[in-house]
């Protein structure tokens, strides 16, 4: 009696081990699939740009590893921020007074 209740048993946890298994692997590929990105198709034209003459320089914080970048996950806003008359600068180096030399600013975002 104990033989066939231990098997049962076995089999039990082994049909939930798969189950769990499995809605852990499709929980992941649900969260990979959630991933931040850029939104390629965005338009990001500018009928009156603000700056045609003078291109005052816009940072883009990426010396901290980050994944939001002029050429990546920022790159509609980098886009934007050019036709606007913006010179966008990938910013390379932490921030301090000498990096941040010849710049003004109104908005920062890291």
């Amino acid at each position: 009696m104990f033989h066939h209740a231990n098997k049962t048993i076995k089999r039990l946890l082994l049909g939930f081990s798969m189950v769990f298994a499995m809605l852990i692997v499709g929980a992941l590929i649900w969260v990979r699939g959630q991933q931040q990105e850029a939104d390629p198709s965005f338009d990001a034209k500018v009928a009156r740009p603000a700056y045609v003459t003078v291109h005052p320089k816009a940072l883009i914080d990426e010396a901290h590893n980050n994944f939001h970048t002029a050429g990546g996950r920022y790159k509609p806003f980098a886009t934007l921020l050019t036709n606007d008359g913006y010179q966008v600068v990938p910013n390379k180096e932490k921030f301090r007074s000498v990096a941040l030399k010849g710049y003004e600013s109104d908005y920062a975002r890291t």
